[in-house]
């Protein structure tokens, strides 16, 4: 279950730029906001003792209920900047730490 769970998650992150072209005209934000939301539950869940991913779970959860509540498009375009500053982060964990991906 959690290897099918992992995949879509996977085919989430991939479909996403896609989804949010296509969503834009057929659905409103809070809708993704509560998906995205979805997927990051999933996903903390699912890897409870992964190094990190408790903040970085309650961070996207924090802003996936911000842009439920705002229900502003522009947001949209804020997600991909949140998973690069979270991929930042962990880098900058790494030299401090050593390896934290598992």
């Amino acid at each position: 279950m959690k290897r099918l769970i992992g995949l879509g998650l996977v085919v989430a992150g991939l479909g996403y730029p896609f989804a949010v072209h296509f969503g834009m005209a057929h659905f409103a934000p809070w809708q993704f906001g509560l998906l995205l939301g979805g997927l990051w539950l999933a996903r903390a869940l699912t890897q409870p003792h992964n190094p990190g991913g408790r903040w970085m779970a309650l961070v996207a959860l924090a802003f996936c209920a911000l842009l439920a509540l705002v229900d502003d498009p522009a947001l949209l375009r804020w997600y991909p900047v949140l998973i690069s500053a979270f991929m930042l982060a962990l880098f900058g964990t790494s030299l401090t730490f050593g390896m934290p991906v598992a």
